[in-house]
């Protein structure tokens, strides 16, 4: 069963792009230079970037404070390319959005054929991403 494991791990691990494929396209992992020229150093997007992009970082430091084992066996780049995986695979849905922002029919279409349900808050994710995760 161990062995088992590992080879599912082994396996989810070479559906998630690598550190090296996500720094050439996702904002968290590109130069704070680009984003900076790209978004502009005042906007709300470029502040929101760089939150994440701390956050994530602490996180991985927390757990290496945390565990030598971590440490040893995840490195930062493998620890930020999972978690921009499940950070990439999921979003909220504000509840009722206005009538402008998606028409009363397109809700209706979605509702009927993926089952999202705006009426309500929450969180929606791509479950064909969940099943490798």
């Amino acid at each position: 069963s161990t062995d088992h494991n590992l080879q599912l791990q082994t396996s989810v691990a070479k559906q998630v792009p690598s550190y090296d494929e996500y720094k050439t396209f996702h904002p968290v992992l590109a130069s704070i230079e680009q984003m900076e020229l790209l978004l502009g150093n005042h906007s709300p997007a470029f502040r929101d970037l760089l939150v994440l992009r701390q956050s994530l970082n602490n996180e991985y430091d927390s757990f290496i404070a945390s565990s030598d084992k971590f440490a040893s066996l995840v490195s930062r780049e493998d620890y930020l390319s999972c978690r921009l995986a499940v950070q990439s695979r999921a979003f909220q849905i504000p509840g009722v959005l206005p009538e402008s922002e998606i028409p009363k029919s397109e809700q209706d279409h979605y509702s009927e054929t993926i089952q999202i349900d705006f009426t309500n808050d929450g969180v929606l994710s791509i479950e064909i991403i969940n099943d490798w995760m």
